[in-house]
C-alpha cells in the first residue's frame, strides 16, 4: 500500500505543502494574499536534475526542503517569487572562502476556468482599444492633410492674416482633441492587470528587422535568410532593473542553431550580438558569455529541441541570476548583474530558416 506523508509550512505570506508518496514528491504553494496556487510533482530522476545534484532522491529533497522551511540551519534559505520559482540556497565555507550553491524549481500555476476566460476577455478588450486608436490615427492624418493643403493655398493667395490664424487655431484644437482621445486609451492599456511581459514584442524598428517576416502583432518572427549568416533580433522592451522578469518563446520552425540571450543596449549597433552578450544555446543547453561557454548544461538527459517546445528565460535582478528552461523545466542558470547598464532580450538563428513566437 502506498505510503503518504504530508506537511505544511508558512513561507513569506504563502503556505507550502510537501507531500511524499513513495518515490514521488509533490510541492504545492498557495499565496495567502491573492489566492494563487502553484504545484509540481517530481520523481527520483527529476530530483537529481532540478536540484543540481544537491539531493539524490525524493526522501533527501523532502527532508532538505522541510529543514529549510523550519529554519533549522542559518546556512540554508528558501524563497518563492510571483512567477512560480522556488529558490533553494545553501552557503558553505571552503577554507577562508564563503561559497553559495542554489537551484530553482519551476512550479506550474493552477488557474480556474473563470480566470482564463477573464484573461482572454481582457486581451480582446485591449485589442479593440488598439484597433480604435489605429482607426483614429488614420482619420486624424486625413484631416491634418486637408488642413495643411488649405494652409498652403491660403499662404499662396496671401489672404487675410485672420483667416490664417483661424486655420492654426483649428489645428491646435484638433491636436488637443487627438491627445484627449488617445491618452486615456494608452493609460487604460498600461494600467491593465496583465503581467509586464504580456506587452513584449520584437523590435520592428531595428535595422535587423528587415531580414525577418514579422507577424502576430510583432510577437512572431520568421528568418528569411536563404544563405548562411547570423539572424538576430532584439525585443522591444528593456529588462527591469529590479524584481523578476520572465518571457517564454515557442519554437514554430527549427533552425540548425538557435539561441536566447540578453544584450546591453549600447551593443545594439553590433553586427553580431552573440559575440558580446550572455545567451543560452538551445541545442546543447549551455550558457555562453561573449560566445565562450561559461556553464555547461546541468541536465544529463536534455532533449533535442522540437517544434512546439517552449524556451523560457527568467531574470531575477534582486537575487542576481538568470535561468533558462525547456517546457517549464529549469535546465541552466548563471549569476548576472546589470553593472550600471540596460539590457534587452534577443533571439538568434543560424544559418538559415527558423520561426519563433513570444507567448
Amino acid at each position: 500500500m502506498e505510503s503518504i506523508k504530508t506537511k505544511s509550512y508558512p513561507l513569506d505570506g504563502k503556505q507550502v505543502q510537501l507531500s511524499k508518496k513513495d518515490n514521488r514528491l509533490v510541492i504545492e504553494v498557495e499565496d495567502q494574499i491573492n489566492g494563487k496556487m502553484f504545484s509540481s510533482e517530481f520523481d527520483n530522476d527529476a530530483i537529481i536534475q532540478v536540484s543540481n545534484e544537491i539531493f539524490s532522491d525524493v526522501n533527501a529533497m523532502y527532508q532538505g526542503l522541510e529543514d529549510a522551511l523550519k529554519n533549522l540551519y542559518k546556512e540554508v534559505t528558501l524563497s518563492f517569487d510571483d512567477f512560480g520559482f522556488l529558490t533553494y540556497k545553501v552557503f558553505f565555507t571552503v577554507g577562508s572562502l564563503k561559497k553559495e550553491h542554489l537551484f530553482c524549481i519551476s512550479l506550474q500555476e493552477k488557474r480556474a476556468d473563470s480566470q482564463v476566460a477573464n484573461e482572454c476577455s481582457l486581451e480582446n478588450k485591449l485589442t479593440q482599444i488598439l484597433n480604435k486608436i489605429t482607426d483614429l490615427e488614420m482619420n486624424v492624418c486625413t484631416r491634418l492633410n486637408k488642413l495643411e493643403e488649405r494652409m498652403t493655398r491660403l499662404e499662396e493667395q496671401k489672404i487675410d492674416k485672420q483667416e490664417n490664424n483661424d486655420v492654426y487655431e483649428a489645428l491646435s484644437r484638433l491636436e488637443k482633441k487627438i491627445s484627449d482621445l488617445v491618452q486615456p486609451s494608452e493609460k487604460q492599456y498600461q494600467n491593465a492587470k496583465e503581467p509586464l511581459e504580456k506587452g513584449l514584442t520584437f523590435d520592428t524598428l531595428c535595422l535587423k528587422a528587415q531580414i525577418f517576416r514579422i507577424t502576430n502583432n510583432s510577437k512572431t518572427i520568421e528568418n528569411l535568410k536563404v544563405c548562411e549568416g547570423y539572424a538576430e533580433l532584439p525585443f522591444s522592451q528593456v529588462i527591469p532593473s529590479s524584481g523578476t522578469f520572465q518571457v517564454n518563446i515557442r519554437l514554430e520552425e527549427l533552425s540548425r542553431c538557435m539561441w536566447f540571450g540578453v544584450l546591453a543596449t549600447d551593443r545594439l549597433d553590433d553586427k553580431n550580438f552573440f559575440l558580446k552578450s550572455t545567451f543560452y544555446e538551445v541545442g546543447d543547453g549551455s550558457i555562453r558569455v561573449n560566445n565562450t561557454i561559461a556553464k555547461k548544461v546541468q541536465c544529463s538527459n536534455l532533449p533535442l529541441p522540437n517544434v512546439g517546445d517552449v524556451i523560457g528565460m527568467t531574470f531575477n535582478a534582486d537575487v542576481g541570476y538568470i535561468s533558462f528552461s525547456v517546457n517549464g523545466f529549469v535546465c541552466n542558470s548563471i549569476a548576472f548583474s546589470f553593472g550600471g547598464k540596460k539590457y534587452v532580450p534577443y533571439w538568434g538563428f543560424y544559418p538559415t530558416g527558423g520561426k519563433v513566437s513570444i507567448i
